[in-house]
């Protein structure tokens, strides 16, 4: 009498595999979730950084005395979607003729991402 030999899987051994492939699937699934918002959030914090660079450029191109320069705080003009700019500028502190300028400036769109940058105006 000949023993057959047995061949395949049995129903539990592939009930397992499944189960292992499964969990392994989630947690890539999870892993490219967090990589996504990670890179979402990057996107986010560049953008405020290289605009908060170029109206810091424009602000020190504008003239000493100019209105966009006086004393206090001055509201975001508008023109840049998605950004909310803001700068407080205070004259003669720390030092006389030379006027501080704190810049703001929150990204409105997907992530919440602010950028502040302290510079200073001297007048000529």
């Amino acid at each position: 009498m000949k023993i057959a030999t047995q061949k395949g899987f049995t129903l539990i051994e592939v009930l397992i595999a499944m189960t292992v492939f499964a969990i392994g699937i989630l947690a890539v699934m999870s892993m490219i979730t967090t990589a996504t918002g990670g890179n979402a959030k990057a996107v986010a914090i560049t953008g405020a950084t290289m605009l908060s660079s170029d109206v810091m450029e424009e602000i020190m191109a504008l003239p000493y005395d100019s209105t966009d320069l006086n004393a206090g705080a001055h509201p975001d003009p508008g023109t840049v979607p998605g950004y909310t700019v803001t700068w407080d500028v205070s004259v003669d502190d720390p030092i006389s003729n030379v006027k501080q300028i704190d810049l703001t400036i929150t990204s409105t769109m997907g992530v919440a991402t602010t950028s502040r940058l302290t510079f200073y105006k001297m007048d000529k």
